[in-house]
């Protein structure tokens, strides 16, 4: 298996500033790469580390000028989980036996949802939402980073966001002066999660200098659970292709029964609550009530949404979670990427779980990839 990776530097806007490198370059030449990192949560904002041998001239170190990091395995080219790095970081080193090296850092697109919060008032139209958590989630990027900012300084140039789809749980927040759209859309994420459907979003690379906001219902990448998913792909120590394997059963800390209690007083006092009726029928002594205070809620919807969180960050935490081993039928960028969702066997249990995480390093011409699944 061939694996070659490619680097291209560009201005923000995407038009290229240097040359393109590669790892197979001689260490020593100012152009190419030493050593190159990336890593990525979903989520969350990633980060890659790039490093030459050799001062890299000043025109290629400007700030937020983009990495392009394209890997290619038996002929195929991608452009690595989909994204675009921002430089934001850079250093320049010489040692004692005079020998140069420069230092990049740049970060994933999700970068540019913290650089916008939520500007507006908490009781106005932006602030104050209710439908599917997916939708919810874009309308925030679109309102304080995108075309529909009522203030047109805060847009960003070269974003677009993807249709809504309506594929997350019907949620009801207030989300008002928020200090980072980043955070919002996890929270909207882990809600959606919370009452049911799982939701992943990426600010995606479409051509260099432009990017699309989307949402990913199930997973980030393919299902491939075995059995009904694409491609199914199963692992398991019996396989040789997980290792490192934790699994974990604990119900100490478990809710089944949640009180949200929202705003008002006495009777009027609005109360919600939710349960967990299967976790209560596994013992006569599996009825465990959780009490949360929601003073802040102002609608049912509301309420009853932090009874449900309270359940959620309260249940039975019965995990897996392993190191993906390459073999002949587990190869990164082939059988697998970075957000899928597989199947997981270990200890006579067999879970569904998701490649949430990977960090990947090549230095000297090898390519290591650690990626972990984990089922919650």
């Amino acid at each position: 298996m061939s694996v070659t990776y490619t680097v291209q530097i560009t201005d923000p806007y995407g038009v290229p500033v240097g040359p393109i490198v590669t790892t197979d370059s001689t260490i020593g030449d100012p152009n190419a790469l030493a050593a190159l990192s990336y890593s990525r949560v979903t989520n969350d904002t990633g980060v890659a580390v790039l490093r030459y041998a050799g001062e890299l001239s000043a025109r290629l170190l400007r700030l937020d000028n983009l990495v392009l990091i394209y890997r290619s395995i038996n002929g195929v080219t991608t452009l690595v989980t989909d994204t675009a790095w921002m430089i934001r970081s850079w250093r320049f080193t010489l040692d004692g036996s005079g020998q140069r090296s420069t230092e990049i850092i740049a970060y994933s697109g999700n970068y540019l949802l913290s650089s916008r919060g939520v500007a507006y008032q908490t009781r106005s139209a932006q602030s104050t939402k209710s439908g599917a958590a997916d939708n919810l989630i874009k309308e925030v990027v679109r309102e304080n980073l995108g075309s529909s900012a009522t203030d047109t300084a805060r847009t960003i140039a070269g974003i677009s966001v993807q249709a809504d789809t309506g594929q997350g749980q019907s949620i009801d927040v207030v989300v008002g002066w928020r200090n980072s759209v980043l955070t919002v859309a996890q929270e909207l994420a882990d809600a959606s999660t919370d009452a049911g459907t799982y939701i992943a979003f990426d600010l995606v690379t479409t051509t260099p200098g432009q990017w699309e906001f989307r949402t990913f219902a199930n997973q980030r990448g393919v299902d491939r659970r075995v059995p009904g998913g694409t491609l199914p792909l199963l692992l398991g120590t019996d396989y040789g292709n997980l290792a490192d394997v934790e699994y974990v059963a604990d119900y100490s800390d478990l809710g089944t029964a949640a009180y949200a209690l929202g705003d008002g007083a006495g009777s009027r006092r609005r109360v919600q609550t939710a349960t967990n009726d299967p976790a209560i029928a596994l013992s006569p002594y599996n009825r465990r009530e959780v009490y949360v205070e929601a003073n802040n809620a102002t609608t049912a919807n509301q309420v009853l949404r932090a009874a449900r969180s309270a359940l959620r960050r309260q249940r039975a935490r019965v995990t897996m979670q392993g190191r993906i081993v390459e073999t002949p039928s587990t190869r990164y960028g082939i059988d697998w990427q970075w957000g899928d969702y597989v199947t997981a066997t270990a200890f006579g249990v067999t879970l569904n779980a998701r490649i949430d995480a990977i960090s990947v390093s090549i230095e000297s011409g090898r390519e290591t990839v650690d990626a972990w699944v984990r089922s919650d």
